[in-house]
């Protein structure tokens, strides 16, 4: 399902793209795609399997990067966690609005 991401950076401003968001087999998925240093376009993906109902933590696809995902308190229809991918780390959202349903299902099918 499609998604939109929004990156907090420790040192830097927040970034806002689209992503794509999956839940398969038991494990969740984020990709979207991100510029390199040489500003040539990658995807990233980060993967992985729920450490409880609604909180998953996520490996990604870049050298040394881990990330984790829980479903807000505050907002059901928005994932929240933090990331580190070498020396950088930060926080993010993952919200889909309009597949509220999915998100729930997603959670609950963890317990």
């Amino acid at each position: 399902m499609r998604a939109e991401m929004h990156s907090f950076f420790g040192d830097r401003a927040s970034v806002f793209s689209e992503c794509e968001l999956v839940h398969r087999g038991g494990e969740l998925i984020i990709s979207y795609e991100e510029a390199d240093a040489a500003g040539t376009p990658t995807r990233v993906i980060y993967r992985g399997k729920a450490a409880r109902p609604g909180q998953w933590i996520l490996t990604g696809s870049q050298p040394r990067s881990r990330a984790t995902l829980s479903l807000s308190l505050l907002d059901s229809c928005v994932l929240e966690g933090q990331w580190r991918e070498g020396s950088e780390w930060g926080m993010w959202t993952v919200e889909a609005a309009d597949q509220l349903d999915v998100l729930l299902a997603i959670a609950t099918a963890e317990e």
